[in-house]
């Protein structure tokens, strides 16, 4: 096969790939009355990612849940580059950092909850209903509901 044909067929599996996690997502949002953008990274199974009906989820949304699960409310919405994060790894000072050591917390967004952009929220997170994250906010803690949070890591700005 020339390089030309080797090229082709490179691109058209990478297209066709990209198609079929787009449709996925689609799918997803139909079944379950949200919207997430097209161009979201989710990798983990969708069995895993639960969203409410209303919720809106903006541009380049990277949710890492290969074994944890990422549950989200009603009527969320959540600006442009937020990551979700449910893997970490164990870090023991004797041991090399490895993929045997890889655990996972859930992550919850309660309902009617505003996540501004570029935030990223670490595994086992909560954050109650009503709850308002500034963008650019790393989330480390749990987050009261009715309690708006920012920067990093986010700490408690005012209660609504």
């Amino acid at each position: 096969m020339n390089v030309f044909l080797k090229f082709m067929y490179l691109n058209i599996r990478t297209l066709i790939s990209e198609i079929s996690k787009r449709y996925k997502i689609y799918k997803f949002c139909i079944e379950n009355n949200c919207s997430i953008s097209l161009n979201s990274e989710l990798t983990g199974n969708l069995s895993r990612l639960k969203v409410g009906k209303g919720t809106v989820i903006n541009g380049n949304a990277n949710f890492r849940f290969k074994s944890g699960e990422i549950n989200i409310g009603e009527n969320c919405l959540i600006a442009a580059n937020l990551s979700i994060i449910c893997n970490t790894y164990k870090i023991d000072g004797r041991k090399l950092v490895s993929p045997n050591e890889m655990y996972s917390k859930n992550v919850c967004i309660g309902d009617n909850v505003w996540i501004g952009g570029n935030v990223i929220i670490v595994p086992g997170v909560v954050i109650g209903n009503n709850a308002v994250i500034g963008a650019a906010s790393l989330v480390t803690k749990n987050v009261p509901a009715h309690e708006v949070w920012g920067g990093v890591p986010a700490k408690l700005i005012y209660k609504r």
